[in-house]
């Protein structure tokens, strides 16, 4: 992400092309880039992978390396993630805001994975992406507050379950939020 935003991940996906060596101040800015992305890549891979990782001075090899290696989508790491979903649950003595961050590394992780549908066409007009993005917030907000602590947030639940529409998840997670602010309130009370 850090590459995109700076505009630089053309590097790696070799559509920043080499300058011609006619160029010499291009070509010379060109490869102080080229050169900072590839240090900067291998500074952020793990020691115990950077061992595997052959010393390359073009980012584009070293790039194609890496997500050959990394970027494999399997069955195995999707199931694998929803089972920590289904399993993922408030801890005794877990904040909502600690339980919230977990859940939320294992939506994103997931993400990763299953993109939520989109048309690709352009011409659709039945708005099926926002459907698909609505959908995918109940199921969060319904993930979320099955894991939540049900003796101090089952009531909670229940109401929040009972309003047509559904809130949305950030709604859902900032009515924890306040249920917990109440409940420490009380306790120290």
């Amino acid at each position: 992400m850090s590459l995109k935003s700076h505009r630089k991940f053309g590097f790696c996906d070799g559509s920043i092309p080499h300058p011609k060596p006619t160029d010499k101040f291009m070509l010379e800015q060109w490869e102080v880039v080229h050169c900072t992305i590839v240090q900067w890549l291998r500074n952020t891979i793990d020691p115990s992978v950077l061992e595997s990782v052959p010393y390359v001075e073009d980012v584009a090899i070293l790039w194609k390396d890496l997500e050959e290696r990394f970027a494999v989508v399997d069955g195995t790491s999707i199931h694998s993630l929803k089972t920590e979903l289904a399993e993922c649950k408030q801890l005794k003595g877990m904040s909502v805001t600690s339980y919230y961050g977990k859940i939320k590394s294992l939506w994103d992780a997931l993400a990763i994975y299953e993109p939520p549908f989109a048309c690709k066409c352009g011409r659709c007009t039945c708005d099926i992406a926002s459907q698909a993005v609505k959908r995918l917030d109940n199921e969060r907000l319904h993930q979320f507050f099955m894991g939540l602590d049900s003796t101090l947030y089952g009531n909670l639940r229940n109401q929040q379950f009972q309003l047509d529409p559904l809130p949305t998840l950030n709604r859902g997670y900032h009515a924890a939020l306040q249920a917990e602010r109440l409940l420490l309130g009380s306790a120290s009370a």
